[in-house]
């Protein structure tokens, strides 16, 4: 059986439905936006980590709806964390990390990613993929649109 690591919960005000503005406007959000290729040496907290998966993937536990759409509901991506501890796959409404391995993956993944070196020196990142399955038993050959 693989190791679950439980998460904390996400920061509360960000899942207040009364709570809709945020500190900044989404036009200044996409304006101040950069890439960055130079990182910290220290890994992310738990609760970084937290934030982070459940803003990409995660589920309301009131409700069961992900805090990304999905056509009909189906939700084909599937979110993995890569960091210098392993590979986890994220377990949305469980709010937890499934770790899949111990070995560090970085610089298999920079050079998957087209030999992007500054990918091995990130404490992590997120890494997102289909199954396809999920969307195209709903919706035939029209879901790999």
């Amino acid at each position: 059986m693989s190791e679950l690591i439980t998460l904390p919960k996400p920061n509360q005000a960000c899942l207040e439905r009364s709570r809709k503005n945020g500190s900044m406007s989404l036009e200044k959000a996409i304006a101040v936006r950069r890439s960055r290729r130079n990182f910290l040496p220290q890994s992310l907290t738990l609760e970084q980590i937290s934030q982070l998966t459940w803003a990409a993937q995660g589920q309301d536990t009131s409700s069961r709806f992900r805090t990304a759409p999905s056509a009909g509901a189906t939700y084909p991506l599937e979110l993995f964390v890569v960091t210098g501890d392993g590979l986890f796959r994220y377990l949305p409404a469980e709010h937890s990390l499934e770790k899949l391995t111990g070995q560090d993956l970085r610089a298999d993944l920079a050079s998957a990613a087209w030999g992007q070196e500054f990918i091995e020196a990130a404490p992590l990142t997120l890494v997102f993929a289909a199954e396809f399955s999920r969307t195209t038993n709903h919706y035939g050959k029209r879901g790999i649109r």
